[in-house]
């Protein structure tokens, strides 16, 4: 048999060495994310679940600034950690890293390192330690697609709490702007009953004004209409003979 021969027929052997049950248990965990309210408790379980891997014989899985260890890991690279600070919670909500950050946890002998990313997004870690003896390769695979699977869900809690607190901002400020206009409106009506009585007022001082003018204007016409009346009197009762006006009016008095 050939070394090429050899080859093809390896990945076979490994495929008929893979446990099924540790297969389903992979494929089962997919959807146990849902489940896991937030990223600390998404880091205990699968922390645990890789630990049931044949090979694997400690795990630290890092997400959302929690990092969660089983098993024993001789290590002291992850205190100096840089990537840790970035992958935090601000107001509930996950912030994701760019995909050039590393674990260089992943880099130490017998150590593997999966991204748990998605898209443009880092969201944190799978890190492993190994048996070189016992672990197979194919798991490697079945495992990144768990990390992209759960990068995924996490992507999807990212926006959708982007989404709400959006929706949540925007329903504040149409509180916030309702609020201005009622108490604009209300504003504007208290206003507009100053201004009312204001013109009640005035209405009643100018009524007030115009009937003292007509009762002076009417006492005026009268004493005009009087004195012309007598003017027209005396002049007629001079204009007869023998009499004078003195005595013409004495006698109509």
């Amino acid at each position: 048999m050939t070394e090429a021969d050899r080859r093809e027929e390896q990945p076979s052997q490994d495929l008929q060495k893979v446990d099924a049950r540790i297969l389903g248990q992979l494929l089962a965990a997919q959807n146990v994310v849902f489940a896991l309210p937030d990223t600390l408790r998404i880091a205990e379980f699968y922390s645990q679940m890789l630990m049931t891997i044949p090979g694997i014989t400690a795990c630290r899985v890092c997400l959302g600034g929690s990092s969660v260890l089983a098993g024993e890991m001789a290590s002291d690279v992850c205190p100096a950690c840089e990537t840790m600070p970035h992958l935090v919670q601000e107001d509930g909500t996950l912030i994701p890293t760019h995909l050039d950050f590393k674990c260089h946890l992943a880099d130490q002998p017998g150590m593997r390192g999966i991204a748990v990313a998605a898209d443009r997004h880092h969201f944190g870690f799978f890190v492993f330690q190994i048996d070189q003896a016992t672990f197979l390769e194919l798991y490697h695979s079945f495992i990144s697609n768990l990390s992209s699977y759960v990068a995924l869900i996490l992507d999807n809690r990212r926006q959708k709490d982007l989404l709400q607190k959006a929706n949540d901002d925007l329903e504040r400020k149409v509180e916030e702007r309702t609020h201005e206009l009622k108490a604009a409106n209300e504003e504007l009506a208290a206003y507009r009953e100053h201004l009312e009585e204001l013109v009640r007022e005035r209405t009643a001082e100018l009524e007030a004004r115009t009937a003292e003018l007509k009762r002076m204007n009417d006492l005026f016409v009268g004493r005009e209409l009087r004195m012309i009346e007598l003017k027209c009197r005396i002049k007629e009762l001079e204009s007869k003979p023998g009499r004078s006006a003195a005595k013409a009016v004495d006698d109509e008095d």
